[in-house]
């Protein structure tokens, strides 16, 4: 029986595979990445950067930090689009203190009233709304039901904790009844 005398070895040594979690810097990367495309330019907008964003951020990162991209992105994005708005008249808003008056209004503000919680203040003539464009969900007059719901789901929880803190045990409970025994 013969042997092979030739002896292979691979051409390049194999090299150990990296341990690191890069999931922080990868993050990093993509959230600096995004604040630096995601914004409103003079002939676009933040929704068509944010398609831009997208393209660019899956060509860097590949597929294994893309979902990282994403939600680095989905963050920036949301920070730069107002989502919410309170509307009512300039009594109301500056009561829940969205906007607030000046003394000495720019030319142009019929309102005489700029935006102070708010990001941006609106005045709609034709149905003579006024709205307070706002980032904070709690302001927004269509999630007033939502809060609502949310305040009577915790208070219900809130109670059935209450009750749980201040139940007898079954040890309590019997040694009660042992107490009231020995005095009667």
């Amino acid at each position: 029986m013969a042997t092979a005398k030739l002896v292979l070895t691979p051409a390049a040594p194999a090299s150990k595979l990296d341990p690191t979690d890069w999931t922080r810097e990868t993050f990093r990367a993509a959230y600096s990445m995004a604040r630096r495309m995601i914004r409103d330019r003079r002939t676009s907008t933040a929704v068509t950067s944010w398609t831009w964003y997208l393209d660019a951020a899956r060509k860097r990162f590949g597929a294994s930090g893309w979902r990282i991209a994403q939600a680095a992105g989905r963050i920036v994005f949301d920070a730069r689009t107002v989502g919410y708005a309170r509307a009512g008249s300039v009594a109301d808003l500056e009561r829940q203190g969205l906007v607030r008056t000046t003394r000495r209004p720019r030319p142009g503000n019929l309102t005489g009233t700029v935006p102070y919680r708010a990001v941006t203040f609106e005045r709609l003539r034709d149905c003579g709304l006024n709205m307070a464009w706002t980032h904070d969900p709690l302001a927004s007059s269509s999630n007033h039901g939502l809060r609502v719901y949310r305040a009577q789901q915790r208070r219900k929880v809130a109670r059935i904790m209450a009750e749980d803190r201040f139940a007898l045990t079954v040890t309590g409970l019997l040694a009660l009844r042992a107490a009231e025994a020995a005095t009667a």
